[in-house]
């Protein structure tokens, strides 16, 4: 038997274990509000429909295009309320509206 590993011998958690995959392409979603902070960030966020696979509704919250985090949702309703809330909160802290949207 060989005392070498093989690649697939190595636990994925090891010092240099590197899996080379396909990078999967972000799907964007449809936009439901985008907000401007005064130091020049924005946020948006993005809805996207995931039930027909049965995974309901996903709430994306990007920041200068970079997720910043998500949030599952059972139906529209429910995701709507969520990006609603999130807006709310954002405006709290100093964001505002995006002129150019309105």
């Amino acid at each position: 038997m060989d005392d070498e590993k093989r690649p697939d011998d190595i636990p994925w958690f090891a010092p240099g274990h590197h899996r080379v995959g396909i990078p999967r392409q972000r799907q964007p979603g449809a936009e439901a509000w985008r907000l401007c902070h005064p130091d020049g960030r924005v946020q948006t966020c993005e809805l996207r429909d995931e039930s027909k696979a049965g995974a309901g509704w996903d709430v994306m919250i990007l920041e200068n295009g970079e997720p910043l985090f998500s949030r599952r949702c059972a139906d529209e309703r429910g995701a709507r309320y969520v990006a609603r809330s999130f807006k709310q909160d954002a405006m709290r802290t100093g964001w505002v509206v995006e002129p150019s949207s309105g």
